[in-house]
């Protein structure tokens, strides 16, 4: 699976330039969301290859946009990233983690 296009979906706006910069100076193309609720608009939209997201924004966490994203793109890969990372985070986010399909 080759990845080109790059979702990035983080409440913080630094956080949120950060990625998408660094990705897009390896040469993705990003789009970069506020919230879970625009990253589920825009995956329709863009159909990108992977979906950065942090796991507290807002409303919606990034577990709540995972288990979305399983439902409507199921063969798109999540990564969750957090500066707050706890072991009950983490198996809350690997219990809905990566369905691998070929």
């Amino acid at each position: 699976m080759s990845i080109e296009k790059v979702l990035v979906a983080d409440d913080d706006p630094l956080g949120r330039e950060f990625l998408g910069e660094a990705l897009q100076a390896l040469g993705y193309e990003v789009t970069a969301v506020a919230t879970a609720e625009d990253a589920i608009e825009r995956l329709a939209k863009d159909s990108p290859d992977l979906v950065l997201t942090d796991y507290q924004m807002g409303k919606k966490t990034g577990v709540d946009l995972l288990k979305e994203i399983k439902r409507r793109a199921p063969r798109t890969p999540v990564a969750i990233l957090t500066a707050y990372g706890t072991v009950e985070r983490a198996v809350e986010a690997m219990r809905e983690g990566p369905r691998i399909s070929s």
